[in-house]
């Protein structure tokens, strides 16, 4: 998961010169190491500045879901912030909402997919707004949810999958950045920040997973029916 980098020789005789970047890299991997000794847990932080491999990034994920302390506690909080979230963005209306990052709406009707950089996305690839009954993942269905299809297309490949998981792990990064930009506006005491930006971010991303699976648990078999024929379509265009 650590960059690579090769050392820049102008002559047999040289000294190894690193390329300023990977050199970059490199001291941010040791700054972390004062906050983290895991390298999971670095390589979930140093993602935000340096992108790791789609792959790679969902290892880190995964490797780090065990080692959350007081697991129920930080979720409870981080869904409570991800809820508040949805609802300011309703009250806030689409007009003023930053066009950064993304916004939540209400579970969309419209199933099918598209096509984003080559790879086929499912139309309910967005945020959806979690109804007020739902609750999150009990700790025990964390891994199983980081290791499933993200679109609950067992036939996906793996690599495809995992660009799927790239995509929903990069939408609980902005997110994450919204809640803390806007609660350090009014004073940074919440409890949501005292908990460290790993674990806010792999927390995010598994209720995530969990709500887009109990989402599609909601589809009506004519819903269904459409996203079949959609599907298909999109292997004419």
């Amino acid at each position: 998961m650590l960059p690579q980098g090769q050392p820049d020789t102008d002559s047999p005789n040289a000294r190894p010169k690193w390329n300023p970047d990977v050199l970059e890299r490199l001291r941010e991997i040791r700054r972390l190491g004062t906050q983290t000794r895991a390298l999971c847990r670095r390589a979930i932080l140093i993602h935000e500045r340096w992108p790791l491999p789609f792959a790679e990034l969902r290892q880190a994920f995964r490797e780090t879901a065990p080692t959350i302390t007081a697991p129920k506690r930080k979720m409870d909080k981080v869904h409570a912030a991800a809820n508040w979230l949805a609802a300011w963005d309703q009250v806030q209306g689409p007009a003023v909402q930053e066009p950064d990052y993304p916004t939540s709406w209400d579970m969309p009707l419209a199933t099918g997919w598209r096509m984003e950089a080559q790879i086929p996305v499912a139309l309910d690839q967005g945020p959806v707004v979690a109804p007020e009954p739902w609750q999150p993942p009990e700790v025990g269905r964390w891994l199983g949810l980081l290791n499933a299809h993200v679109n609950g297309e067992p036939e996906v490949r793996e690599g495809m999958d995992n660009a799927h998981f790239y995509q929903l792990a990069g939408e609980q990064y902005a997110r994450n950045f919204r809640l803390e930009e806007l609660m350090r506006q009014n004073g940074g005491q919440q409890a949501y920040l005292q908990i460290p930006k790993e674990d806010r971010i792999v927390l995010l991303t598994v209720r995530e997973l969990a709500l887009r699976q109990w989402w599609r648990s909601q589809l009506t078999e004519e819903q269904r029916r459409q996203q079949e024929r959609l599907r298909r379509q999109l292997t004419r265009l």
